[in-house]
């Protein structure tokens, strides 16, 4: 918990970025570029943080640099959910209610609030695997390698969409590619 507090007073500057777009749009940069460089002071931060909370763990749990290891490794989740976080679009309040406890709430509001916490819980899964472990192996140090790159590729990414809606996007898109080298299309995506 005190991670997510560290990581999230760190991405001020990207959600200020994301209220003013025009910011990004000053710098001679592509949109993912300057994700990704906003992804700098987080990972600066919570570099920090990993390495006084991970000496902890391995000094609990012995082989203190194996557990910095994978600190180190799990730095860069931490920044690509402080901007994807930052970036989130915002909800879509014309959507149909959900009725719950504390009531009223638009249906998308969930998956709005999920966006960056979402890549805490699914790119430090070694990091959470090692814990229930109680020891950090080189496999797991090697997949959260790989996990970090996805986190800072998903963040990075300007796509607002969600996952479904760009398969299900990708779908149509290979239908009409097919029916228009079949010349049974009519041109737009339909059929006849």
């Amino acid at each position: 918990m005190c991670g997510a507090v560290a990581q999230s007073a760190t991405a001020e500057g990207a959600r200020r970025a994301e209220m003013a777009p025009a910011l990004d749009r000053l710098l001679p940069l592509s949109a993912r570029t300057v994700r990704r460089l906003r992804m700098v002071v987080p990972a600066g931060a919570m570099l920090l943080w990993s390495l006084v909370v991970f000496a902890a763990v391995g000094g609990w749990a012995g082989h203190v640099t194996q557990w910095l290891a994978l600190g180190v490794a799990g730095t860069p989740v931490w920044a690509a959910a402080a901007v994807r976080a930052a970036y989130r679009p915002a909800p879509d309040w014309g959507a149909p209610l959900v009725s719950t406890p504390m009531g009223a709430l638009p249906s998308g509001v969930g998956s709005v609030i999920a966006r960056g916490p979402d890549v805490v819980v699914l790119g430090l899964l070694p990091v959470w695997i090692a814990l229930l472990l109680g020891t950090v192996t080189p496999v797991l140090l090697g997949v959260q390698a790989v996990c970090s790159l996805i986190a800072v590729l998903v963040a990075s990414s300007t796509d607002s969409r969600g996952l479904m809606e760009r398969m299900l996007d990708a779908s149509q898109d290979q239908e009409a590619a097919a029916a228009r080298a079949s010349g049974t299309g009519t041109g737009a995506g339909g059929r006849r």
